[in-house]
């Protein structure tokens, strides 16, 4: 399930008529097969097509096109697990060579394991390069999602997780507000975000901030007692959740009822862009 991809999904379903136009916004529900979870896009449109132009920005996106609205519906529990799969807001790993470590584990969209950036000596403002770059650091960082994998019973071991469940779950750093430089080198004041972050996708920096993870971050930080939360900035409106990372500043949400331990997440959202690029015709010999 990548949030990217899905944001492309409902203009193209208006594209080729499978969804008919509405006059200003059309909504197009998308059930995703791999979480048996709903996407609600609300795709803007005019005169019976899908309107793209805009002046929507994306950090790390080049240019600017009209806004599409992400809602993903009750996104908990993508593992058959619940929101939090092992019960618990945090959990502590035993990392060889050094020790317990803190983590949530928090599964919306898609599952994160979710680490302070200081726990392992990091700022949470690092850039891709210098991540990607410490040979020692990746393999630490791997570790820990290997263990937390284990913990998920996605695999039984944790050197395993790189081949049997690489993408799950995703390793994410997470820090206080703070004022870092973005990987195209403009500046972010602390004041603009609410926590910075960096995810790992694949054993490598992702160069900005998945969709998805985004998704599952909004939720932790309506979880009391989870990492995110512990970084989030005290005053944050959880209607606008603005996350830093490398690529800049992302804005996300969660509707959420419930005051105890696990409230029911009733959805996330975020905001994408989508431009058509090309059309044609693939002819398959049957």
């Amino acid at each position: 399930n990548c949030g990217n991809i899905s944001s492309g999904v409902g203009p193209f379903a208006i594209e080729k008529k499978l969804v008919p136009a509405l006059e200003g916004t059309t909504l197009v529900r998308i059930y995703n097969t791999n979480t048996g979870k709903l996407i609600q896009e609300e795709v803007p449109t005019r005169g019976g097509q899908v309107r793209y132009d805009g002046d929507f920005a994306i950090a790390g996106v080049p240019g600017t096109a009209a806004p599409l609205k992400l809602k993903f519906v009750e996104p908990a529990g993508t593992l058959g697990k619940g929101l939090l799969p092992t019960g618990n807001p945090v959990d502590v790993l035993d990392v060889p060579g050094r020790g317990p470590v803190e983590v949530s584990l928090v599964d919306a969209a898609n599952p994160l394991v979710f680490v302070r950036a200081s726990d392992l000596g990091l700022t949470g403002t690092e850039l891709p390069d210098e991540i990607n770059g410490n040979p020692e650091l990746l393999c630490l960082l791997e570790t820990i999602r290997g263990l937390a994998a284990v913990k998920l019973r996605l695999c039984s071991k944790p050197e395993k997780a790189a081949w049997v469940t690489p993408g799950l779950p995703k390793m994410t750093l997470v820090a206080p507000p703070a004022d870092y430089t973005t990987a195209s080198g403009e500046t972010v004041q602390a004041g603009q975000v609410d926590l910075t972050a960096r995810m790992m996708s694949m054993q490598k920096t992702h160069p900005s901030y998945a969709m998805t993870g985004a998704m599952c971050t909004a939720a932790a930080a309506a979880v009391p007692g989870t990492l995110v939360q512990q970084v989030l900035r005290k005053d944050c409106d959880l209607q606008n959740i603005r996350i830093g990372h490398p690529g800049g500043v992302l804005p996300c949400g969660v509707d959420w009822k419930g005051n105890g331990p696990v409230p029911d997440i009733l959805d996330t959202f975020g905001y994408r862009t989508a431009n058509l690029l090309l059309e044609g015709l693939a002819r398959v010999r049957v």
